[in-house]
């Protein structure tokens, strides 16, 4: 039965993707809440085919990846707390892959709930890169990625110097974007968690 459920031959690449989303990925958690010993022996050709579909899908529709999409995708990926092969199989896919704001939130968020809950246990031997090394890496994206997104919606819209707050900015919230704009002028980012602006000044 299981070998039939992993033959997707004849579907189209948007069928697998949504097999992935509505079946296989299912499928996949359920089998992993039972005991390993009941797992078929097609099981790991089921779960890595479902892992390839469910990341083709988050690489075609990242505004639609929610945190319910993440813990599936932690739940199917993560065998009885090892976390081998999220770490080898799905964190270089979601490193090459265009992803929005809100998705890279959303994985940084599952993660580090399930780190402080201590659900991972590394196996004996473990050589791969350690959670910590990848939720530092995926909160730096984060952050460039939520820079940029707010560059893009403020750039374009610049507010005069006179209609400005006159609030004293602590410089430890001050980013300067090496960004000179075809007037000459210099772009400074204030990153403070009250106040955000874009101020214009000569270059």
């Amino acid at each position: 039965m299981f070998a039939r459920v992993v033959d997707v031959s004849r579907m189209t690449e948007d069928e697998k993707q949504d097999c992935a989303r509505e079946v296989l990925v299912p499928l996949t958690v359920y089998l992993l809440s039972r005991n390993p010993k009941t797992l078929p022996a097609v099981f790991d050709k089921l779960q890595r085919r479902t892992l390839r579909f469910f990341l083709d899908w988050i690489a075609a529709e990242p505004d639609a990846f929610t945190r319910e999409a993440a813990k599936q995708l932690f739940d199917a990926s993560v065998v009885y707390c090892d976390p081998s092969l999220f770490v080898t199989t799905v964190v270089p896919r979601l490193e090459a892959t265009k992803l929005s704001v809100s998705a890279v939130q959303a994985i940084v968020d599952e993660l580090q709930e399930r780190r402080v809950a201590k659900r991972f246990v590394y196996p004996k031997g473990y050589k791969a890169c350690k959670l910590s090394e990848v939720a530092t890496v995926l909160q730096e994206r984060l952050k460039r990625l939520a820079n940029a997104q707010f560059q893009r919606s403020a750039g374009s819209a610049l507010v005069p110097p006179a209609a400005r707050s006159k609030r004293k900015l602590s410089t430890d919230h001050t980013d300067q974007v090496d960004c000179v704009t075809p007037q000459k002028r210099r772009l400074v980012v204030i990153n403070d968690p009250d106040y955000q602006d874009i101020l214009d000044l000569p270059y």
